[in-house]
């Protein structure tokens, strides 16, 4: 008869250790939830691309070199890569002259002594 009152006491604890199971399990699955995530919502529209980006860079000259137009203008388009050969008299860019203001008899023909200056240059 002494062995059924051990086995009494453990089917007592049963149920607590069932307890304890199942506070643990509960713990973890509230740990593990998955947590909702901020999101920024905003309205699709078409339009233009526009990607820009800044870097910093470094360069050695071997030689330096000069290259400048007798007259103001927009550059439009720079037709040769970095490490190109370039040969003399070739084409280095497009500049597009821009408006030109009403000028000043002087600074006209400072202007036209600029523009025959780099017209000599290029002949020679």
């Amino acid at each position: 008869m002494a062995p059924a009152p051990a086995k009494a006491s453990t089917l007592r604890r049963r149920p607590l250790y069932a307890l304890f199971v199942a506070a643990a399990l509960a713990i973890a699955a509230w740990a593990f939830r998955p947590r909702p995530i901020d999101v920024t919502i905003a309205r699709v529209e078409r339009g233009p691309v526009e990607v820009a980006f800044v870097e910093e860079g470094r360069t050695r000259l071997r030689e330096r070199f000069a290259v400048a137009a007798p007259l103001t203008g927009v550059l439009e388009r720079i037709e040769l890569e970095p490490g190109d050969r370039v040969a003399a008299g070739s084409r280095l860019a497009i500049i597009r002259s821009t408006r030109a203001a009403l000028l000043d008899p002087a600074a006209r023909a400072e202007a036209r002594a600029r523009w025959q200056a780099a017209a000599d240059e290029s002949a020679a």
